[in-house]
């Protein structure tokens, strides 16, 4: 894949000034906890959705049954929170909050896969602002949890913390937005512009960005909403 959600805790990171930042195997062990976490919800979309392939591949549900495939599903989210329980952090409080979020931002990434199945399967198409809010559950609180997430890893300040974790939200609802505009699916009303609206989220976290201290960072989290663009592309 991408590996998107371990680079924005990566970069995230980066944000923090040096003398504040985690020991960089933690680093390591939380940018692996999000990936996981991110792979769990993919093999569970996947045996939902019934899909054959991902990424060229045959999915785990048409190789090995949708048996096996939810309990790798299971098992991946029970690594990913043994690898959070596990970043050997300075203080227990960051330990705590951190557990706390990736608790939060799971039950909601469930909350919106259940919300858009409801959708899907009834055959209707939701107004605007619930789609967003499906887009933000299932997709965007992950990435931005990812950020925060580092951050408080890191010991930042609460006001670079909750800066960070705009940011990523922001990303993410663009991210999800120019996938749904790329794939021409979304279960939403008719006249809806998604590239403009995930446009917008993408100038709200450069406009994030632009707030913080300048360096490397900042450049590749800049050049990652380029990218999102640029891939999306029609």
């Amino acid at each position: 894949g991408k590996l998107l959600r371990p680079a924005l805790v990566l970069l995230s990171a980066g944000m923090v000034e040096k003398r504040e930042r985690a020991p960089e195997h933690a680093l390591l062990r939380l940018a692996t906890a999000v990936e996981l976490i991110h792979s769990a919800s993919l093999v569970h979309d996947d045996i939902i959705d019934g899909e054959p392939l991902r990424r060229g591949e045959p999915t785990l549900n048409r190789r090995y049954g949708d048996h096996t495939a939810v309990l790798v599903g299971d098992l991946l989210y029970a690594r990913s929170f043994a690898l959070l329980t596990s970043l050997e952090l300075p203080r227990w409080e960051q330990h705590r909050e951190i557990f706390h979020l990736f608790c939060e931002t799971t039950q909601a990434m469930c909350l919106g896969e259940i919300r858009e199945q409801q959708v899907l399967e009834s055959g209707s198409r939701v107004g605007f602002e619930e789609y967003l809010n499906i887009l933000r559950n299932k997709t965007a609180v992950l990435m931005s949890a990812c950020c925060r997430g580092a951050a408080i890893a890191c010991a930042a300040a609460p006001q670079l913390a909750a800066t960070l974790a705009e940011f990523g939200l922001s990303f993410g609802m663009a991210f999800q937005l120019l996938d749904d505009a790329a794939d021409r699916d979304a279960p939403v009303e008719n006249g809806w512009d998604l590239r403009a609206a995930a446009q917008a989220h993408l100038e709200r976290a450069h406009g994030l960005l632009a707030g913080l201290a300048a360096g490397p960072s900042r450049t590749e989290l800049e050049a990652a909403c380029e990218l999102i663009l640029a891939a999306a592309a029609p």
